[in-house]
């Protein structure tokens, strides 16, 4: 008896356990699922009309905005397996950058269209230049700047030391321009000073270093901010020796230079997150301890004093606290992990909170971004002439269909013309006269639209040509039924060769059309 207890007993204490691993494990996985759908990052347009919130899953939901505070659904797109790590809007045009753990994506927000991809190692801040042509990244190799207009890589250019727990690279972790081009601000978490970069040619570089600021003790750059008019930068610094102790100094900037002394001072554990509101009055202080609480400031910066302060206590609190002010100054825009949702409007007077974006579990509709980048567009036409000599043909001549519609994305005609000519050379070759001569008359309209009139007059004479190889209709019972498409074609083609003033091969196929006529 004594036994059979036992063993009774050893079965419950083995369920028991059981239960209590299940319940473990599933408050693991929970734990796990909700850290990767927490916010990450948030920006709020130069408009105030849009709200964009990134998740460590790689989601980026927009949200509108309201003069009210009302938020409603725009739409969402979806990077799986890569976190967010920064979003900004730029200036004069409606494009998000999105920095990635791997890359930065560019995003049309107007047209869903992704019209700059860039590789990088974590894009831990992202910025547009003022006027729009540079798009630059404090990334873990440094930082990276690339033109918008070709895509081009500028230069890496910070000169940083390596923060030796994260890689063996030099490593920037926020960036700041200063305005009318007068440089860049530069920080890094391993070093003990702010850098400031200009934009002038020296030594072969675009960009060179200036200057370099060192901060007080054993402080080390966190984050770094520039007010709209250029007159104020903040800098936040954590020091290494005492775990939860930072400081943000806030210094007057006069002819693109920072002043030595500190106008004001504000202490908060970690201040990696800095910005100003439009005219520069109030500070946003965001940042928390790993494992702690999550803490974010509205300082006054004109009269020294803490408007308010949002904590984020929830059960992941402390990974990242971070937001942006709407562009009337009364509201703030911050992450959260309890509440309503978790990105949530706040009113700036008394700390309430209006309106809830709820990243988390009600995302908007999710969009597919087309691709309308010449990188893009290259990548997809060289895909296609592999899968072309591959023998794979079917699948070669939509991949080139495909790179044709993004060079016309991208705003490249010439290349689009050139692809839409070779579209058409394909197609002669697998004796697909139809289509090819669909082809030659687009890539003919194009390259008459770029004055390019060795090209024009080389593809409409393989205009012509195809329209001639056409073959009969099989199966239609009269003959001008059978050569309907033949005649159709060469009608387009006399119709291209008017307007690019081809008058023999107009001539040409004026003719043919008329020997149409007369056998139908």
């Amino acid at each position: 008896m004594t036994m059979h207890r036992s063993s009774i007993s050893a079965r419950r204490a083995a369920a028991l356990l059981a239960v209590l691993l299940a319940v473990m494990s599933a408050l693991i996985v929970a734990s796990d699922e909700a850290f990767w759908k927490r916010s990450s990052a948030i920006a709020v347009s130069p408009d105030g009309r849009r709200i964009a919130v990134g998740g460590w899953d790689g989601t980026v939901s927009l949200w509108a905005l309201t003069a009210s505070a009302e938020v409603s659904e725009v739409a969402a797109v979806e990077l799986p397996q890569n976190s967010v790590l920064s979003l900004r809007f730029a200036v004069a045009q409606p494009w998000l950058a999105v920095g990635y753990v791997d890359h930065v994506m560019v995003w049309d927000i107007e047209r869903n269209w992704i019209i700059g991809r860039f590789a990088c190692d974590r894009a831990f801040d992202v910025a547009f230049s003022p006027d729009g042509e540079l798009l630059m990244a404090a990334t873990g190799g440094g930082v990276r700047a690339w033109r918008m207009d070709d895509e081009s890589r500028l230069t890496d250019v910070c000169d940083l030391p390596t923060f030796v727990h994260w890689c063996s690279r030099r490593a920037a972790s926020r960036l700041a321009f200063l305005p009318e081009s007068q440089g860049l601000l530069v920080v890094s978490l391993d070093s003990g000073h702010i850098e400031k970069w200009v934009f002038e040619e020296r030594y072969g570089q675009d960009l060179w270093r200036q200057d370099e600021i060192p901060l007080e003790g054993d402080l080390r750059a966190a984050g770094v901010a520039v007010s709209a008019d250029g007159r104020l930068a903040a800098i936040g610094g954590m020091a290494l020796s005492a775990l939860g102790h930072g400081e943000v100094v806030v210094l007057s900037i006069s002819d693109g230079l920072l002043a030595e002394g500190p106008l004001l001072r504000i202490e908060h554990p970690r201040p990696d997150c800095l910005a100003f509101s439009p005219s520069g009055k109030y500070l946003l202080v965001g940042g928390g301890l790993f494992g702690g609480p999550c803490s974010l400031y509205v300082w006054d910066v004109r009269e020294d004093r803490l408007v308010i302060e949002l904590e984020d206590p929830g059960p992941l609190g402390g990974l990242v606290c971070v937001g942006a002010f709407l562009p009337l100054e009364d509201h703030v825009v911050v992450t959260s992990s309890e509440g309503g949702g978790s990105a949530n409007v706040v009113r700036i007077s008394d700390g309430a909170v209006v309106a809830s974006l709820d990243h988390e579990s009600r995302l908007p509709a999710r969009v597919s971004l087309l691709p309308a980048s010449r990188t893009s567009a290259r990548e997809t036409q060289a895909l296609a002439r592999m899968e072309w000599n591959y023998g794979n043909h079917e699948a070669a001549i939509e991949l080139l269909r495909e790179a044709a519609q993004v060079y016309s994305r991208a705003g490249d005609i010439a290349e689009q013309a050139s692809c839409l000519r070779d579209l058409g050379i394909w197609w002669d070759v697998l004796e697909e006269y139809l289509n090819a001569s669909e082809a030659y008359g687009d890539a003919l309209a194009l390259f008459h639209k770029l004055e390019d009139v060795d090209n024009a007059r080389h593809t409409a004479n393989l205009l012509l040509s195809s329209c001639f190889r056409i073959p009969n209709a099989r199966l239609s019972i009269s003959y001008a039924d059978r050569i309907a498409d033949r005649v159709a074609a060469l009608e387009r083609a006399v119709a291209l060769f008017q307007l690019v003033g081809e008058q023999f091969l107009e001539a040409q196929a004026q003719y043919r059309l008329g020997f149409e006529h007369h056998l139908a």
